[in-house]
């Protein structure tokens, strides 16, 4: 048996050879009207032979198959390489125009979260200045006045609205970004407080995801989910594990991220 395994699968590789088919299909092409002819006419057999012999000669049967299978066999390969070659080019284009459009939607978010950052800090250091300028003038006022006129100036200032420093989960929350809120919500709203971030999540949540950020669109969408869970990410909002069932990466919400949600969430009822 091993004998005729071997011949076998050496003819099947023949047989599935470019060079074979090219052959058989050029034969086909030369003979067809003969090959039908001799096959499905109502004819006798003496009759069908003859007119197979008569439409038919060497160069049908033999030598012109085996020099277009061969220019086929041969030329193919390098029409496909042509087409690729041709086909490049725009290829090329497109995909760095794409990649354009993902950096400048990063760039700009990027962009957005420093001006932000840059405020926050802007209003911490307002915050600090005034907690400094009230505590000189508690000091003021007890070394002039005593403890009377030091408990009247403090209240005078509670009553003049000074901003009390933020917890840090008011911090947070107060630095989200529209992604970052939504991403939040949706977490509150899947059962376990999880889930994977793949085409049907973009696809369901894309008309949702508008309500949050202008001018969306699905590409957007796609950056600003990935910017936004790094963005969680680092702030031990969210956790990363792999589901082994399927293989995909998973998303959770930790204990802050609960408490921020939360917070969130009495913010809109307010």
């Amino acid at each position: 048996m091993a004998p005729f395994k071997d011949s076998y699968a050496e003819y099947s590789d023949r047989i599935r050879s470019p060079l074979f088919g090219a052959i058989v299909i050029s034969f086909l092409i030369f003979n067809w009207r003969p090959l039908w002819f001799l096959i499905f006419a109502d004819e006798k057999v003496i009759q069908k032979f003859e007119f197979f012999d008569s439409a038919t000669s060497a160069w049908t049967l033999y030598t012109g198959p085996i020099v277009i299978g061969l220019v086929a066999a041969v030329g193919l390969p390098w029409i496909k390489l042509l087409g690729s070659w041709i086909a490049s080019e725009p290829v090329m284009l497109l995909k760095s125009h794409q990649a354009q459009q993902v950096s400048l939607i990063r760039i700009e978010n990027f962009d957005r979260r420093i001006q932000e950052e840059n405020a926050r800090k802007k209003h911490e250091e307002a915050i600090a200045d005034r907690a400094v300028s009230a505590a000189k003038r508690q000091k003021e006022a007890l070394e002039i006045g005593g403890t009377e006129l030091a408990k009247s100036l403090e209240g005078l200032i509670e009553r003049s609205g000074d901003p009390k420093p933020l917890s840090p989960i008011e911090d947070i929350v107060q630095n989200l970004g529209p992604s970052d809120r939504f991403l939040l919500n949706w977490f509150g709203k899947t059962e376990g407080g999880g889930g994977h971030f793949g085409e049907k999540y973009l696809v369901e949540n894309l008309n949702e995801y508008s309500t949050y950020v202008s001018n969306s669109t699905y590409a957007r969408m796609k950056v600003d989910t990935q910017t936004s869970l790094d963005v969680l990410q680092a702030k031990g909002l969210v956790i990363a594990n792999r589901n082994y069932d399927e293989g995909e990466l998973w998303f959770y919400l930790t204990s802050k991220g609960y408490s921020v949600l939360d917070a969130l969430i009495a913010d809109a009822t307010e």
